[in-house]
């Protein structure tokens, strides 16, 4: 029987090399990856978002100006009956 051959075949070196090749490349390009498209709340300035582009219900009452707030339209009746203010003095 003949001894057999101690170097590896071509197709197990080109499978190596093509997996470190693969393998090298996904490690380089994560981190660049990461590194553009990453956003996150440290990375915002403050005040630099504009409304339109914020989720709703994200915005609390200490961001809000309210002098910037309209009228609420039919705020002096609750179901159909006027409010208005009575004094009383005891």
């Amino acid at each position: 029987m003949p001894a057999r051959s101690a170097r590896p075949s071509p197709a197990l070196v080109v499978a190596s090399l093509a997996l470190a090749v693969a393998l090298g490349g996904t490690a380089f390009a994560a981190p660049l990856r990461n590194l553009v498209a990453s956003i996150n709340g440290a990375t915002i300035q403050d005040h630099s978002i504009a409304g339109v582009k914020l989720k709703n219900d994200t915005v609390t009452g200490k961001q809000v100006k309210e002098s910037s707030l309209g009228t609420v339209p039919n705020a002096g009746t609750v179901g159909g009956v006027t409010v208005r203010k009575i004094f009383y003095a005891p």
